[in-house]
């Protein structure tokens, strides 16, 4: 596996080399786990690790892509228009002299207790506010052009209402200041871009604002739609 590694930092040259890197996913390539991005930082000393390797691991995606191309690059089904979009909000966020990063450390003790202890909470929530909107939504003649049309979305209305969950308590638990600071976070990574398409957001912001009103609560993730 180090071969790969060597590859890229330049110690293996040549086509027969490009080539065994090349014919790799980019994870294997930067010996890469999908749950080494699962980590979140809880202090300022974690934050720095989680920068360190950030910044490691997206300089990795950069050169394998120099060696190989964007048509090869795959890091865990992400494209490198979205790991581009990391790598600026990495440097935004880990910039230590920066407004950002100040706040960022501030907010990390009580954002990830509620990741610990919300998490089942908002999966619960997220799947009750569907299940709502589909009752709302199907109690009509138009019942099964409407049900299909919801599932359609689903796997965009899902993580936007469990984001929004994770807002919600931010806000109670932590601020509105910290909550605020979560929700440009999200913006700045892309967090929903992947899961909505451009061309639904549309009708997703016409059944968050069903939900809205069903629940009483903000949906503050309309703003990343």
């Amino acid at each position: 596996m180090w071969i790969y590694l060597l590859i890229i930092l330049g110690f293996c040259n040549g086509a027969l080399c490009t080539s065994a890197l090349c014919q790799r996913k980019t994870s294997e390539a930067c010996l890469l786990e999908e749950e080494d991005f699962e980590v979140f930082p809880g202090n300022e000393k974690e934050l720095k690790d989680v920068c360190n390797f950030a910044k490691t691991t997206l300089q990795c995606a950069v050169d394998f892509v120099d060696k190989c191309g964007k048509s090869n690059f795959d890091l865990f089904h992400s494209n490198y228009e979205k790991v581009e979009k990391l790598m600026d909000a990495a440097a935004d966020i880990c910039r230590r002299e920066s407004e950002l990063y100040s706040r960022v450390v501030q907010l990390l003790p009580c954002t990830k207790g509620i990741l610990r202890n919300d998490e089942e909470l908002c999966r619960d929530r997220s799947r009750e506010a569907i299940v709502n909107l589909e009752r709302t939504m199907v109690n009509n003649k138009h019942a099964k052009d409407e049900r299909d049309r919801l599932y359609k979305l689903y796997d965009c209305l899902y993580p936007v209402l469990s984001a929004n969950c994770f807002l919600v308590q931010t806000s109670k638990k932590c601020g509105s200041q910290a909550r605020n600071t979560a929700l440009e976070i999200m913006g700045k990574v892309g967090l929903l871009e992947t899961e909505c398409l451009e061309s639904n957001r549309d009708e997703v912001l016409q059944m968050l604002e069903i939900v809205q009103f069903l629940t009483g609560e903000e949906i503050y993730t309309k703003q990343l739609l």
